[in-house]
């Protein structure tokens, strides 16, 4: 299993080791569905990745935002 918290980064990371990304069972990886930063990566993008990486969704956790 990997955990992926990079701040917008986890495309970045998950191309960086997609070589051995086969070795994973699971990944957790968090990410926000809003542009809380400029140029982070984007819910489509993930998807893609990680579908053609032969991942499927096991569960999707909605965003709490503090109000």
């Amino acid at each position: 299993m990997a955990i992926i918290d990079t701040q917008g980064y986890e495309l970045e990371v998950l191309i960086g080791f997609e070589d051995k990304i086969n070795n994973f069972k699971f990944l957790i990886v968090e990410f926000s569905n809003y542009e809380g930063y400029i140029g982070q990566v984007t819910y489509t993008q993930l998807n893609n990745f990680l579908n053609d990486a032969n991942f499927s969704w096991f569960h999707k956790l909605k965003m709490l935002k503090k109000s």
